[in-house]
């Protein structure tokens, strides 16, 4: 059987830098300690406008094995979801996440590092509330095989755990400075089983679940409307893309996340994680980037 990188680029043609490589591969851990890998593997951090868009291609192909690559696995995409309070912001291809540097372990606590450049970037400079470490040694990679090294210039984030699942922390004013505008989570339908049926996402070809409204309206429609017939064909299921988010904090603090979208047996749920034991990440070649979706 191939693997599943190689399933993922059925039909895209190699990329060419020094030697030619794979648009798409496929890492599997946690986020925090697989980020700095791709990226040093000169990869971008796939987020739903590139996910999705290929789930989207493979439905429409009716090509089982894309299907079933883009398909009957679940990702960790690169776009953020912040919870403070009733409040929420989504951040897509955010910063916070594609510039991890790795884990920085200090007593019993552990913190990510994220690159200044990066945080600066996030919050459009808003950077008075962000203390900057001028070196951290940092902790990354895939299990037995994880590395350390020093890093400069780096904000380092207390990854936290007084919720379920766990979360990277951010102060309230850490939570403004983030780049994107709130939402109230009065106003979304999440955490319902089952989940919602195709006219509660897309009405009159708008995009009205606003979870999966913060995605592009031409990828997300017809992305329904081909979810729901595949679902409904093979799995027998009339509800699918339910939203499942964590309630309001228990602490007095924001909680950020990684945006995470499950299988098309699994119903397809947009949910959200920092360090799933399962993720599954895809890196884009970096002169593939400006080509994805």
């Amino acid at each position: 059987m191939l693997d599943l990188s190689a399933k993922l680029n059925r039909g895209h043609p190699p990329v060419e830098r020094i030697t030619t490589v794979n648009l798409f591969e496929a890492y599997r851990g946690m986020l925090p300690y697989i980020v700095p890998v791709l990226t040093k593997d000169r990869r971008t951090f796939a987020g739903g406008r590139v996910v999705l868009k290929e789930r989207l291609d493979a439905l429409v192909s009716g090509d089982e094995e894309r299907i079933e690559a883009w398909g009957d696995n679940h990702f960790d995409l690169a776009d953020a979801c912040i919870i403070y309070g009733d409040e929420m912001k989504f951040q897509l291809d955010s910063p916070l996440l594609t510039g991890i540097k790795g884990v920085v372990n200090i007593h019993l606590d552990r913190y990510i590092a994220i690159d200044i450049e990066s945080v600066n970037a996030a919050t459009n400079g808003n950077m008075e509330c962000f203390e900057v470490s001028d070196s951290a040694i940092v902790t990354y990679g895939f299990g037995k095989y994880q590395q350390r090294e020093t890093v400069q210039n780096v904000v380092l984030l207390k990854i936290g755990t007084c919720t379920t699942p766990s979360y990277i922390e951010l102060s309230e004013e850490q939570f403004k400075a983030v780049n994107a505008a709130p939402i109230n989570t009065k106003d979304m339908i999440f955490g319902r089983i089952p989940g919602p049926s195709m006219d509660e996402i897309v009405k009159n070809g708008e995009v009205i679940h606003l979870p999966w409204a913060i995605f592009p309206s031409e990828i997300v429609v017809p992305l329904v409307k081909k979810t729901f017939e595949y679902s409904r064909e093979r799995y027998g299921y009339d509800t699918v893309m339910g939203v499942f988010f964590p309630r309001k904090p228990e602490a007095n603090c924001a909680e950020m996340r990684a945006l995470h979208v499950e299988r098309l047996y699994t119903r397809s749920t947009l949910s959200a994680f920092i360090e799933s034991e399962v993720g599954c990440i895809i890196g884009v070649a970096e002169k593939g980037v400006e080509g994805a979706p």
